[in-house]
């Protein structure tokens, strides 16, 4: 089944909105393939989708919010804490199990 609407990627790419600029449909289509090719390949469990939509969000966010001569990864790296802090406690619990 070829997941098409995941509230929490939605919800974190729009937050990113304006620096992915006229890049956001292709970025948020990118991120979906990865989110289902990983699905196909483990399992469809909501904490696990959870999970999958926020390293997906985040795993190239660095291209369009970081300097151009730093490497992507890193700036994409301290969103993710970012963004589990708005969870609150139980969220950040429940994705670093």
């Amino acid at each position: 089944m070829l997941l098409t609407a995941i509230p929490i990627l939605d919800e974190l790419l729009h937050a990113h909105v304006g620096a992915l600029g006229r890049d956001f449909a292709g970025y948020r289509n990118h991120t979906y393939r990865v989110v289902n090719l990983c699905v196909v390949q483990s399992s469809s469990d909501p904490q696990q989708l959870e999970k999958l939509a926020i390293a997906a969000a985040f795993h190239d966010m660095g291209i369009w919010t970081a300097a151009p001569s730093t490497i992507c990864r890193r700036p994409s790296d301290w969103r993710v804490p970012t963004s589990l802090e708005r969870a609150g406690p139980s969220g950040q619990r429940k994705f670093l199990k």
